[in-house]
């Protein structure tokens, strides 16, 4: 339903203008000469076949049994009816953007974090006095689940990486060297004579422990703060309700309102980090901006886990 789910849809960080402002009130295009109209009400809830491949099932039924695409509706309403100052300005542009481009919430599982983050590997042998090495560059996560695979499927082949000084991992070279450093990392034992600690790389953050870890099963459901009838009570039992029935069991969700300002620093992090898990290919080229996005994004998104 949303495990590990990458959307395919490029995302922008300001939504598309096609769609006209509401002058009339939200409920009257669905009624014609004071009688409710149930086909045009289901037409403009209908998903379509490019949703299907753009959202995961748990976003679309959110959007559909938690009807949030009338409060988006009224909520743009009543923005658009104020005085269209640069504050009200960007409010509206939020709204619309998680209206058009998000089914009405930002949805982030924690373990995608492991996607796009490095892996620092140190290395050494259980022999005492053997010095230790450290494997440069570091490596991407596809990268290091083969050099697990390596690394357990043979104790000769850690011995032959470390003898040769180098390895290759799908045709990318890696040096193994001696380490100078002094810093202590986090450490996986391997049950061989070898061991090898390894440290989780977000852009040039290390990461060793925390709230905000790539291996725990948490969701993030991100909404505005400023929609009222997002916080009543009554929605919040009904996506309680929700969450019970369609989030898988061994999933945890985390329920999370930022306000206006917090959104305009964290949606265009969150539309990057989106933008590279599908369409940005691991190349030498492009690993100092991936770096660069990863940090940031895994800044603010360590940042707001707080709040919960």
């Amino acid at each position: 339903m949303c495990h590990k789910f990458l959307a395919a849809l490029k995302l922008q960080e300001t939504p598309p203008d096609e769609k006209p402002l509401l002058h009339n009130e939200p409920h009257e295009k669905y009624v014609i000469d004071s009688i409710f109209n149930p086909e045009e009400f289901y037409r403009e809830l209908s998903i379509s076949k490019q949703d299907l491949i753009d959202y995961s099932t748990l976003e679309l039924y959110g959007w559909l049994l938690l009807g949030l695409k009338p409060i988006y509706d009224l909520a743009i309403f009543d923005s658009t009816n104020k005085d269209q100052s640069s504050a009200e300005k960007e409010r509206l542009k939020q709204l619309k953007w998680f209206s058009q481009e998000r089914k009405g919430f930002i949805f982030i599982e924690q373990i995608l974090l492991q996607t796009l983050c490095y892996y620092k590997i140190e290395l050494w042998s259980s022999v005492p006095d053997k010095p230790e090495f450290i494997i440069r560059p570091e490596l991407t996560n596809d990268e290091y689940v083969q050099f697990q695979g390596m690394a357990f499927q043979s104790e000769d082949w850690l011995d032959a990486i470390q003898f040769a000084g180098r390895f290759t991992l799908n045709g990318k070279e890696f040096s193994v060297v001696p380490n100078l450093s002094d810093t202590s990392i986090p450490f996986y034992i391997n049950n061989c004579k070898w061991r090898y600690n390894t440290a989780v790389l977000f852009g040039d953050k290390e990461v060793s422990s925390g709230k905000l870890t790539t291996y725990e099963q948490t969701v993030f459901l991100i909404f505005p703060n400023y929609i009222p009838l997002l916080q009543s009570k009554e929605f919040i039992n009904r996506l309680d309700c929700f969450l019970n029935e369609f989030l898988p069991v061994q999933l945890s969700p985390k329920l999370i309102y930022l306000s206006q300002i917090e959104l305009e620093t964290f949606v265009p992090l969150f539309v990057q980090w989106h933008n590279l898990l599908r369409w940005n290919p691991v190349t030498d080229e492009n690993s100092d901006y991936r770096k660069k996005v990863v940090s940031e994004f895994y800044e603010q998104l360590q940042k707001i886990a707080d709040y919960v």
